[in-house]
């Protein structure tokens, strides 16, 4: 039985490490790509779609899971087909090159994203039902599990950066190859049941539209709020910080710097402190005295705060809300009110990073010229350059500061028994 575990870890391991794979190769480097095709000032729409689809392509795949195809093979089915259109926007980027057509790229881009976004949400189906298989806890078990997902997404990020593809379309390609990979290894993972029929629901249960009754109790309300702002500050980082900090080429005295010219391995320390903290919850727990019935469920909470924090919320909305296909004796736990945060995020969020906020332009590493610039000499920063710059620098610092404050202020142990038990 320890070496049925043993191997079901591993398994599910590895399904997470290539799950985030697939998000890394991207996510991060993709705002230099677009601002290198004369796209910059549409980036805010890119990022946009992938809230877009999360308001109902979950829901809509959550169903067919629930009734019709057993998780792990609609899984599969989704990664395989986002990584279809992933490698047409890819091969289109290839063949047009800097004279990409907005629409064609955009219609490609938001077809993988509306099928890879309720993966996000499948993936941990698949793993509770596993672990029920071996007679796991998940919210005790799922957690250690999940920061492999974090560990892919870096290992992701650093190799587009080694390979020199966070400046072009190859990043596609890396994007598809991982979920070429994942579609395949979905076919051996453990069956998950349908329902065959039984209880009817609503499509207003269906959909998840019925959390939304829980901003009607404060402390969730503020709780939500926090989880808005925390969402919004780290899309706006994804987007733009790679091109920011790729536009220092045209600066002399840091265009040989590593920042500038290994920007994503240099944001990945955002996801290895990420990573670490996730280390350091039992440490914590531990020293502050949170009690020990307390501490299954604060994990949980982690988790979630985790999935939001990587831009997954909306997309994980059959996990938070427990699917049929979860064994019931786990749904209780997965059910409870302060676990519905993911879904309401993303209207903040979608809001924000449409406004085309955006660093200066970048072509084949070379800072294109604006009005402002001088043709002799070093190039300087124009209005317009500066201008995105520190939009993106206060409108990041802005909501991290507000969500810091919601943080400080609404701390765990302020949260009515009643709402969490």
């Amino acid at each position: 039985m320890k070496n049925e575990i043993t191997g079901m870890k591993l398994r599910l391991i590895v399904m997470n490490f290539l799950q985030f794979a697939v998000w890394g190769a991207y996510l991060t480097s993709m705002g230099t790509y677009l601002f290198n095709i004369g796209l910059g000032a549409r980036i805010g729409l890119f990022y946009a779609m992938q809230g877009i689809v999360s308001l109902f392509m979950p829901a809509v795949m959550g169903i067919i899971a629930d009734r019709w195809v057993p998780a792990q093979k609609l899984y599969g089915f989704c990664h395989f087909m986002a990584a279809v259109f992933m490698v047409a926007a890819g091969w289109y980027g290839y063949v047009d090159g800097e004279a990409v057509n907005f629409s064609t790229l955009f219609t490609f881009y938001s077809f993988s994203v509306a099928f890879y976004m309720p993966t996000l949400a499948l993936t941990n189906s698949v793993a509770y039902t596993a672990l029920d298989k071996v007679k796991l806890d998940p919210v005790i078990a799922f957690p250690p599990i999940r920061i492999f997902g974090t560990i892919g997404f870096i290992c992701s990020m650093l190799l587009t950066d080694i390979l020199g593809f966070q400046n072009n379309y190859m990043q596609f390609f890396s994007c598809a190859c991982f979920g070429v990979i994942l579609a395949i290894y979905a076919l051996t993972l453990p069956e998950c049941p349908v329902s065959r029929g039984g209880e009817q629901k609503s499509l207003v249960d269906a959909m998840g539209l019925r959390a939304f009754t829980l901003f009607k109790q404060k402390k969730m309300a503020v709780f939500f709020i926090f989880s808005m702002l925390l969402g919004v500050s780290l899309q706006i980082t994804n987007g733009f910080a790679n091109p920011f900090l790729s536009s220092f080429r045209g600066v002399p005295e840091y265009a040989d710097t590593f920042g500038v010219n290994h920007a994503n391995a240099l944001i990945s320390l955002s996801q290895v402190s990420e990573t670490l903290c996730i280390l350091l919850i039992p440490f914590v727990l531990k020293h502050f005295g949170i009690m020990d019935g307390d501490a299954p469920l604060l994990l949980h909470h982690h988790q979630v705060l985790v999935l939001i924090a990587d831009g997954q919320g909306a997309g994980n909305r059959r996990n938070l809300i427990a699917p049929r296909h979860v064994p019931h004796r786990h749904r209780e736990k997965l059910s409870r009110p302060s676990c519905l945060v993911g879904e309401h995020r993303l209207p903040v969020q979608q809001n924000a990073v449409r406004q085309g906020l955006g660093p200066p332009d970048t072509g084949g590493g070379q800072q294109k010229l604006l009005p402002e610039q001088g043709v002799n000499g070093p190039p300087r920063l124009g209005l317009s350059q500066a201008q995105g710059q520190t939009a993106h620098r206060q409108t990041s610092s802005l909501f991290s500061g507000v969500a810091a404050f919601f943080v400080v202020h609404f701390p765990y142990d302020s949260i009515p028994k009643e709402v969490i038990r």
